[in-house]
């Protein structure tokens, strides 16, 4: 992945944040019959940059707003969908991230379907003296197993990911008296200091989701309801040097609804 730049923010005793990460894209592999598209509403598992700085970094449930589109048979490749999501919001730092995706079922009662996803995206912002501008790109696996029979109305479904995602950092961002962590920049200031952190960041998810209304005739291709759990790694600084990636772990909730076209 080319060299991009990432500034690192700080983080205010745990509550200024900046960066949003998500490391779940939090995308169906589920395919859909016939052409259409997807809206969604999610708050996903991953980070916020600010924790890199942090002794003990925590996972967060980072916001995003998705939209996909699958042309299906009308361009002669079901299963192919493009979009994107926008991440975070204007507080702390928020993107647009495009998306492609790919999803098939692999067996012929169409209880386990497989898929992919790739992405990437660059985003800056700045709040309480810290400021951060990144690009980074990554892909994801995912499997869906459906769980109960086959309905018109509700479905069970089991999921589950491995993701890894890279990037390239540097940025500015306020030391605590010790010279050590990342602090809000108080009045007066604090020092301030300039860090890089780069590298490949792996994750893996898994879930719970409610399928409903997905096998009907009209316009409406159904709707998912999800709860999403992972734990991965992520970059960590100290006194303005790398050190080694920390575990996270995050947890996180989606609502996505799907319309396109009706059946002959």
């Amino acid at each position: 992945m080319r060299r991009a730049l990432l500034v690192l923010p700080l983080v205010m005793c745990s509550c200024t944040t900046l960066g949003p990460m998500p490391m779940v894209t939090g995308q169906s592999v589920v395919p859909t019959p016939r052409p259409g598209g997807e809206a969604q509403i999610a708050a996903v598992p991953g980070y916020y940059l600010s924790e890199a700085v942090q002794e003990q970094p925590r996972g967060a449930a980072i916001q995003q707003a998705a939209v996909m589109f699958e042309p299906g048979d009308l361009i002669g490749l079901p299963g192919l969908s493009v979009g994107g999501r926008f991440v975070g919001d204007g507080d702390n730092g928020g993107f647009p991230e495009p998306m492609v995706r790919y999803r098939a079922h692999v067996d012929s009662q169409k209880m386990l379907a497989v898929g992919g996803v790739v992405y990437g995206g660059y985003g800056h912002g700045s709040a309480s003296g810290a400021s951060y501008e990144a690009t980074r790109g990554g892909a994801e696996a995912a499997l869906d197993l459906r769980a109960t029979p086959q309905s018109k109305w509700v479905e069970v479904h089991l999921f589950g990911s491995l993701g890894l995602m890279g990037l390239d950092a540097n940025g500015d961002y306020c030391l605590d008296a010790n010279g050590r962590w990342g602090v809000d920049c108080g009045d007066p200031p604090f020092s301030t200091t300039h860090a890089q952190a780069s590298g490949f960041y792996p994750t893996a998810a898994g879930g719970i989701a409610l399928d409903l209304a997905r096998h009907l005739h009209g316009i409406l291709h159904g709707g998912r309801i999800a709860l999403h759990g992972a734990v991965g790694r992520m970059p960590h600084v100290e006194n303005a040097e790398q050190t080694t990636a920390k575990t996270f772990t995050s947890a996180g909730l989606s609502v996505t609804l799907g319309m396109g076209a009706s059946e002959p």
